[in-house]
This record gives structure tokens, sequence and C-alpha cells, in this order.
């Protein structure tokens, strides 16, 4: 080639190394929006030997984090002091006024994707960028939020299914009211093995307009007197313990 046409592709071939790539289009999400006979929002108690460990399941498209009740709010995590966090801790007992005043952070399916809106008054922080009432930021795959001031402190983990969309998002509390808590934001599906690890073995999970469903996965799974063979279903109602071995068992209330 003439050097004038080596120009001219060179020139061609750097216009081309310059045009970015078309954006890949995010995977719908699939969200639980008719919930049917599931409850919003559930604690689970997970009793593994002579261990006890509660946590908060909320169903839906939305989890609101505060103090205040269900009952209040609808799908709603609440942050208030148990009696023996504030039995003689007057720093609990402050962040829990703190905590009230302020109002609440919502984390929600929004138009572009996972977001987290400001509903309180003293303002929160997502990923370090505050937020005050009414702004709102989008959720990364993973990162921590901060509650009136530091009153309350989690860190989140985004889980997604096979086609890459948002299933469940983690909460894990750190710091403040409920530190050493965790709850689960399930907007589709909760995958088993989040709660012990090596429980997706057992059986899987799946929130249905029906309820709760239980699939075994191996020997030795029953609910309350009835086993579960593997491979079969079963409808899980609450109060019923869910036994996946000797000593390991999940109840809902």
């Amino acid at each position: 080639l003439g050097a004038v046409r080596r120009a001219g592709v060179s020139r061609k071939l750097e216009e081309l190394r310059a045009v970015p790539p078309p954006p890949q289009p995010k995977p719908a999400i699939r969200v639980l929006t008719e919930l049917g006979a599931l409850q919003p929002t559930e604690r689970w108690r997970l009793t593994d030997g002579e261990s006890t460990e509660s946590f908060r399941v909320v169903v839906g498209p939305a989890v609101r984090l505060g103090r205040g009740s269900f009952e209040e709010f609808g799908n709603h995590l609440d942050l208030r002091p148990t009696r023996r966090e504030a039995a003689g801790d007057s720093t609990m007992l402050t962040l829990a006024q703190t905590l009230s005043r302020a109002g609440h952070l919502e984390l929600r399916v929004g138009p572009d994707g996972l977001e987290a809106f400001c509903l309180g008054t003293h303002g929160v922080s997502v990923d370090g960028v505050a937020l005050n009432r009414g702004e709102r930021a989008a959720l990364r795959d993973g990162g921590e939020c901060s509650l009136a001031q530091g009153a309350a402190v989690f860190s989140y983990r985004l889980l997604a299914g096979g086609d890459g969309a948002p299933t469940t998002v983690e909460l894990r509390f750190s710091a403040g009211i409920g530190a050493g808590r965790r709850a689960y934001w399930v907007i589709s599906a909760l995958p088993a093995e989040l709660i012990a690890d090596d429980l997706g073995a057992a059986v899987d999970l799946t929130p249905t307009p029906q309820g709760w469903q239980v699939t075994a996965k191996g020997d030795g799974v029953c609910l309350g007197e009835g086993p579960l063979p593997p491979g079969s279903t079963s409808l899980w109602a609450p109060e019923v313990p869910l036994v996946i071995a000797e000593g390991r068992t999940i109840v809902r209330a």
C-alpha cells in the first residue's frame, strides 16, 4: 500500500478502536409481587446442635429498615434494640432515639435496577455517598449502608440467579443497633446455602404465592414428623420445624 493509503487505513483503525462497544442489556429482575399466602416479614430460627440463631426474611419488591413493626410500615426490618441489648446501655438507647427520629431507608426494585431510597430526616450513607431525604442511589453488587449518622450500620451483598438478575440481598449488621444480626431480602428466590454453607445440598427453599415450598435433595429431611423423600416437594407451614438432619432444624414464625 502507498503511504497515503496506509495512513488512511491506520486512521480508520484508530476510529474503530475509539468506538465503545454497545452496552449489554441488563437482565430483567423477576419480582414476587403477588405474595398470596406468603408473609412479607418472618423471623426464622436455625437450631444446630445446642446453638440457635434467628434472622429475618423479607419477601417482596422492597424492604424498609428503621424503627417500627411490620404492622406499622409493611415490609419492614424493625431495628429497635431488644431488651437484652438496651438493658443498662445508655448508648444503645440514645442510638434508638436517633433512629426513631430519623425515619427509614428503603431498598427496592427501581426502574433501572436495585436502589436505596432515603426516607429519613437525618439522612443515610450508601457506599460512602450521603443521601438526604428523597434522594436515591443504585446498589452495587455489595457495599455498606449507614442509617441516622451511624445509629445502625450494615453491609449488603447481592446474590444473582443463573441469568445474572439479583434474586436475594443478604444484609449483615456490623455496628450500632442490631450489630451481629443478619437478614435476607428475597426478591424472587432464597438460596438455602446462604442460611448455612451446606444447607443447599439438602433442600431447595422456594417462595410461591401458595407459601414456602421445600424440595428434599437428600435423605433425612422431615417437615414436622413427616419425612420428605428425596425429590419430593411440600408446602412448609409456619411453626412447623423443617428438620434437615439430626440436631439441625429451621422454624418460621
